[in-house]
């Protein structure tokens, strides 16, 4: 009988996993280095004066690509933190 909080472990790991091998795949080192870029891009077009329009674009375009950051960064976080608790758990173990 499986119960509650083995359930919960079990759909832990999985998402461990997952965010493990998302971080570690190609598209994910493309997708920061893109975002950066982007908002590098977006930033530099800053200026006195400037139009309106291109104010509006320049804070939809911020929003964006800020919660993309943030996704990508709470990502790497999770592996990081899971990396070194594994890395503790063998080290009590020896």
């Amino acid at each position: 009988m499986v119960t509650g909080r083995q359930r919960i472990l079990k759909w832990n790991r999985r998402c461990r996993k997952l965010c493990y091998k998302a971080i570690k795949s190609q598209w994910f080192h493309w997708l920061v280095i893109i975002l950066v870029l982007f908002n590098t891009a977006v930033l530099s077009t800053e200026h006195y004066g400037q139009p309106y329009w291109l104010d509006e674009f320049q804070g939809i375009c911020c929003v964006l690509g800020f919660s993309g950051l943030t996704v990508t960064v709470s990502l790497l976080e999770i592996a990081v933190k899971d990396r070194i608790a594994r890395q503790s758990d063998t080290m009590l173990q020896k």
